[in-house]
């Protein structure tokens, strides 16, 4: 089983180089984020190519949708939870759908709210930690780390296992990490790409960010975490740098052996 996970952004830009890549690697679940309105997102061009959508659009200008694609020649994905509970305005950043028995989940986690100024980082900070709390409290209570299950998207979290955060960058703390960590490692969830490739120095960040053209990953904000159960069967990672739908963001692709569903 071949899943694959990109923060591709408008699809309205990018939709046709999503669908170029998955004509090209036929992965059996892809989870997309930051997508825009639903007129834009395109369901007829991608059931052509054998994939249905199970999707949310843009709800309000703060906020970007998520995705998750699957082989419709395999499976009929029922959609279980399309809201992260506990949310007080409608948002489109979280959605879980059930795939032959597995749990997939498409995560979008907030960033900056109120736009690139530093004096709202603390804010910004806040909102981010009480959602992925919100994250961890979900995931726990509906018993996600329990079965076979996948957390997939942009977590916009700099993560521990790569290294020291930088100490001019306001965006990213210990107490977002934290909140990271009560899902990887403390729920049992798995980070497949640092399982597979332990050492930063060798295998650094997959994510460019605003320093596209440096030969190594700035960052490391898109995961894969797999549930500790998933993440006991046969896998292997790799990033697609070469034919990516979108320049600051490769897709992480895991393949994952001796399922049986």
């Amino acid at each position: 089983m071949k899943i694959a996970n990109f923060p591709v952004g408008s699809m309205r830009t990018n939709g046709s180089r999503v669908c170029a890549w998955l004509k090209k690697n036929s992965p059996d679940i892809v989870t997309l984020q930051k997508i825009g309105s639903k007129k834009d997102f395109p369901t007829a061009g991608l059931r052509n190519l054998g994939y249905e959508s199970s999707f949310l659009g843009r709800r309000s200008r703060s906020d970007l949708g998520v995705a998750v694609l699957t082989d419709s020649r395999r499976w009929r994905p029922e959609v279980l939870v399309s809201q992260l509970p506990g949310i007080a305005q409608p948002e489109s950043r979280f959605l879980t759908v059930n795939i032959g028995g597995i749990w997939v989940s498409s995560v979008y986690a907030p960033y900056n709210p109120e736009g690139w100024k530093r004096d709202q980082a603390h804010k910004a900070i806040q909102q981010r930690v009480a959602w992925l709390n919100r994250l961890r409290d979900h995931v726990e209570d509906l018993g996600y780390h329990s079965r076979y299950s996948l957390l997939c998207g942009d977590f916009n979290v700099k993560v521990k296992a790569d290294g020291p955060l930088a100490k001019n960058n306001p965006y990213y703390t210990e107490e977002d990490r934290r909140a990271l960590e009560a899902l990887s490692p403390d729920l049992g969830f798995v980070d497949v790409y640092r399982f597979a490739y332990p050492d930063p120095e060798k295998w650094p960040g997959h994510t460019w960010g605003y320093r596209v053209r440096t030969p190594r990953g700035a960052s490391r904000l898109h995961l894969i975490l797999a549930s500790e159960s998933l993440a006991r069967c046969r896998l292997s990672v790799s990033r697609d740098l070469d034919s990516r739908p979108r320049d600051d963001a490769p897709p992480l692709v895991v393949e994952f052996g001796g399922i049986s569903l």
